[in-house]
């Protein structure tokens, strides 16, 4: 009722997900599929038991540099991310750990619990499993860190990272269908009602880092048929419509005029860039301003 009501009475914005809630789905939906579960559970039992008793505590900070384990982020499910990767960071030193001879001497190891745990440090097919993981993991935690940094504007960079991600995925499963698919629907289902709204389409069209790359943006009806929607709703006025269609729409997709500019052209290979403070500094030496801007 309110969106309606804010719609009603402000008819030119849109209103969209949180980006970063929509990608920490993902890694909450990816994290109860088979392949990620059971080595989550592992090492969920590693840290538990270590941080459970002050000797294995000991152990492992003396062993590992005084360096802990678990490392907090900023959603529940990207901490679970860096913690397996702290453990794989650790895990010659924690294998060394239990095969030392304090370990062998401490009590804890004659309990079941600890000889479990000692079994999962030593699996070698476990660690495979969490390297494996990872790799999955750590596109999808890339763009959960874009959108919720506040360095730069990140919502021109949400289709392109997400269309870049699931590439990275389905190379880590080797093309193989059956093994990615589950966490490529994934992905696509959480994304569709969310991270594909005409802002973000519009906002993907007008980034130079990807519409010049290669054909794919330009040819995408999607993406251009979200900025055809953005560009009516924010220029009602048919006239100014026209003139961007026919003239300005025109010199982006040639990259002429303006884009066509020694400056213009390299800052399109530069993904760290933000647009916003350049657009400022430009205006403040320049007595003319364009209408239509790339939008990262």
């Amino acid at each position: 009722m309110a969106a309606k009501e804010l719609l009603y009475r402000r008819p030119r914005i849109f209103l969209t997900s949180c980006a970063a809630h929509t990608v920490d789905l993902m890694l909450e939906s990816n994290g109860k599929l088979s392949l990620f579960k059971g080595a989550i559970e592992k090492a969920r039992t590693i840290t538990i038991f270590i941080y459970s008793h002050h000797k294995t505590l000991s152990m492992m900070r003396r062993i590992c540099d005084k360096r802990n384990i678990v490392r907090p982020g900023g959603t529940r499910f990207a901490t679970k991310f860096l913690t397996l990767r702290s453990l794989l960071e650790k895990k010659g030193k924690l294998r060394f750990m239990f095969s030392d001879e304090a370990w062998v001497r401490c009590k804890l190891a004659k309990t079941a619990k600890g000889a479990k745990v000692e079994a999962i440090a030593m699996s070698d097919s476990w660690w495979t499993t969490v390297a494996k993981n990872l790799k999955v993991y750590a596109p999808i935690f890339r763009l959960l860190r874009t959108v919720d940094s506040d360095n730069k504007p990140s919502m021109g960079f949400v289709v392109g990272m997400l269309e870049d991600m699931k590439k990275e995925i389905i190379q880590v499963f080797k093309n193989k269908e059956k093994d990615f698919k589950p966490v490529i629907d994934i992905i696509d289902g959480k994304s569709k009602d969310r991270l594909f709204s005409p802002l973000h389409m519009a906002s993907y069209y007008l980034n130079p880092y990807y519409f010049y790359r290669d054909d794919v943006v330009k040819n995408c009806k999607r993406a251009k048929d979200g900025f055809l929607d953005v560009m009516e709703l924010f220029y009602p006025d048919v006239e100014q419509q026209v003139k961007i269609h026919t003239q300005e729409l025109e010199r982006y997709r040639e990259g002429n005029g303006s884009f066509a500019r020694i400056g213009a052209v390299k800052a399109r290979e530069k993904s760290d860039l933000n647009p916003g403070k350049i657009i400022l500094e430009i205006e403040s030496y320049m007595t003319y301003k364009l209408s239509i801007v790339p939008l990262w």
